[in-house]
């Protein structure tokens, strides 16, 4: 087994509703006994680093790769033309695909095919340790 593979989380990565806190240190990951949300999903089709936003449901669901692009780069926050406030929920999305997630859902058993845990970068090591 490759180090970048050990560093997949497990089960490809959980995605979660906006009642769940995603950790933003990168080199947090899921293990095989817990349910730690992912903060690396990557698409295997568009390429990009999937974005969540937390407590909203999508208004409308877009209907092509362009609305999906528009989705994805927009920068106006939980006030969008794209959102509705819904605080159980959390949108994801990327280039070509989005997802509205209630609860938790396991990417290699129930998300979209195409995304998955990009990997996670070792933890840092703080200056006293190994001295």
């Amino acid at each position: 087994m490759t180090a970048q593979r050990e560093r997949v989380c497990f089960q490809d990565g959980l995605i979660v509703s906006g009642r769940f806190e995603i950790p933003t240190d990168p080199s947090i990951r899921r293990g095989p006994n817990d349910n730690t949300p992912c903060n690396q999903v990557f698409c295997g089709s568009c390429g990009v680093k999937v974005r969540s936003w937390p407590g909203v449901d999508l208004k409308n669901d877009p209907r092509n790769r362009a609305e999906h692009e528009a989705l994805y780069d927009h920068q106006d926050g939980l006030t969008s033309k794209w959102f509705t406030p819904a605080a159980h929920l959390r949108v994801y999305a990327c280039r070509c695909n989005s997802r509205i997630v209630m609860g938790a859902r396991d990417l290699d058993v129930n998300g979209p095919d195409a995304w998955a845990c990009g990997g996670h970068s070792p933890p840092v090591q703080s200056g006293s340790e190994g001295r």
